[in-house]
């Protein structure tokens, strides 16, 4: 179409999907579910998190640090959960960050402090008015610009995190960037469940490289309250896999040198189980070799790109299938 159809359809597949995601933070906000308490591995979330957002980070050349401490216990905590509240946090000093003129610098820091666990999320940018800072955290307000934010990102972490027992504050004065600090009990009891998610928590590997279109799955994914994490290694992801089980994994076979075929492959011979979960995505299927290969392994094929919201209907079904 001409340039004008185009800009029009681009407006409206933008404004569409700004309306879907304040609806699902709203339905998020009134939700409000009590958490999946498992043992969970809070370096390994903030890891995950980070790993959604590294595109984006990369692309407005925003400098990330990360200093985690390696003896960091686990906790009693919903992932999935936790995964969003780092996820959010993320993703707001990203924004502060976009245009700021000094330096852009992201630092994530875990320590144990006595009987808590802290998790620091700060950032180079401007930082948040001495006139705002009390509000902050109430529903529905936003520093964003109209259009960019819906004022429920930081009222649902808190509700989160208080819902884990735990603490979220913003720790900075005015004008020198924003220090975010959450903190949850260290403290596990000897009863602490060691299964995995409830039922109704699924668990997602997105085994592709870094993008706007991997970023908005899982994020979509996330917000419906399941976990998901990310790696463009195929090694790494196998490594994950044959340490715990995951209910669906989408491999991109886009990878370099044929990788992605040659982990379903690997999948299949050493864990067949959750080779029958896999889920694969390119960008050409018709293509002659790719068919063939689609064929033999007999799997769920999406085209790339696809609408984050048809993509993780998918995955979901397969997950809930198998």
């Amino acid at each position: 179409p001409d340039q004008a159809v185009r800009d029009a359809v681009g407006s409206i597949n933008k404004e569409a999907k700004r309306a879907a995601k304040i609806i699902s933070n709203l339905l998020l906000f009134a939700r409000q579910r009590p958490p999946e308490r498992t043992l969970t591995d809070v370096n390994q979330v903030v890891l995950d998190a980070l790993e959604l957002r590294r595109y984006a980070l990369r692309t407005h050349q925003i400098d990330l640090h990360t200093d985690l401490d390696p003896d960091l216990p686990h906790v009693l905590a919903d992932g999935s959960q936790l995964q969003q509240v780092i996820l959010n946090l993320v993703t707001n000093a990203e924004h502060a960050l976009r245009e700021h003129e000094g330096a852009k610098r992201l630092t994530i820091t875990t320590r144990k402090a006595g009987d808590l666990l802290r998790v620091t999320v700060s950032d180079s940018g401007p930082g948040v008015p001495h006139d705002l800072q009390d509000r902050i955290f109430n529903p529905f307000f936003t520093t964003k610009k109209v259009g960019e934010g819906t004022g429920l990102g930081l009222s649902i972490s808190d509700g989160i995190v208080r819902e884990h027992g735990g603490h979220l504050r913003l720790a900075s004065p005015p004008g020198e960037g924003a220090v975010f600090v959450l903190e949850l009990p260290a403290s596990v009891p000897d009863e602490a469940p060691q299964a995995p998610e409830s039922a109704s928590t699924l668990r997602f590997m997105l085994v592709a490289p870094a993008s706007p279109e991997r970023d908005d799955l899982v994020e979509r994914l996330v917000a419906a309250g399941h976990y998901a994490s990310c790696t463009a290694s195929p090694a790494e992801a196998l490594a994950r896999l044959s340490s715990q089980a995951h209910h669906a994994v989408l491999i991109d076979v886009r990878l370099p040198s044929g990788e992605g075929e040659s982990m379903f492959d690997t999948l299949r011979r050493r864990l067949p189980r959750m080779a029958e979960r896999v889920v694969f995505i390119t960008d050409d299927p018709a293509a002659d070799t790719q068919r063939r290969f689609f064929r033999r392994a007999g799997r769920p094929v999406l085209r790339s790109p696809q609408a984050a919201d048809v993509a993780a209907d998918l995955l979901i079904t397969e997950a809930r299938r198998t």
